[in-house]
């Protein structure tokens, strides 16, 4: 996997008073701490940050972070965890969690299908059950993505964990029966909106027929 870098600066105060100075100033507060790391409170650009978060190849890359103020100092780091701004979706907050560059990790990577399934062109219908899958592998070995060719899938076929190919870099994680993709036929489709309709309609009818024996009750009791 390819490796992105972020520039960082060094926060000198903390507390909620500071952290709202810095996003008005354009900059998430964040702290760095892991492998052979001290607790270092630090502050990045938003804009920069956004570009990573807003990729979902780059969410998961290894960061180079260097830390501007600090004789340029930089470390091997992924994005730990992000707070949001619950109204704007915005960062507020960053961790950053420093590697070490000879363990293995366990990360997800996002799954890619390549090419249109037999079964699709013959009515059939995709399904997509998986969107990441985790892999285990050193953190400069972290794959960007999974590709699978699903040409060859015909109507009632389907691509498991154990069916992707063994990896020289990385090893898959996970239950190897797990459905990634599977392909449909036009019929298990219409029975599942068939029998989302049947919960709405009792759903809806609920309320009418507890208030119909409710009325009937009383009528006996008379």
């Amino acid at each position: 996997m390819k490796e992105i870098k972020l520039e960082a600066v060094v926060r000198d105060t903390r507390g909620k008073g500071a952290a709202r100075s810095l996003r008005r100033e354009g900059l998430v507060p964040g702290v760095l701490y892991g492998y052979k790391t001290d607790n270092m409170a630090l502050a990045v650009k938003q804009s920069d940050l956004l570009k990573i978060l807003h990729d979902p190849k780059k969410r998961r890359m290894v960061v180079e972070l260097i830390i501007k103020d600090n004789g340029g100092t930089s470390k091997k780091v992924i994005i730990k965890d992000v707070q949001n701004d619950v109204i704007r979706h915005l960062p507020i907050h960053v961790d950053f969690y420093a590697l070490d560059e000879t363990r293995k990790m366990r990360v997800e990577v996002p799954v890619t299908l390549t090419g249109e399934p037999i079964g699709v062109k013959n009515g059939g219908i995709l399904r997509h059950h998986m969107d990441e899958i985790e892999v285990k592998c050193l953190p400069h070995d972290i794959p960007e993505e999974v590709t699978i060719d699903v040409s060859d899938l015909d109507i009632g076929d389907a691509i498991f964990l154990k069916d992707l190919k063994t990896q020289v870099k990385y090893e898959f994680v996970g239950d190897p029966a797990q459905i990634i993709v599977s392909v449909e036929h036009p019929a298990a489709e219409a029975e599942v909106v068939e029998v989302e309709e049947e919960e709405m309609e009792v759903e809806e009818g609920a309320p009418a027929a507890e208030a119909e024996k409710e009325e009937k009750e009383e009528k006996s009791e008379e």
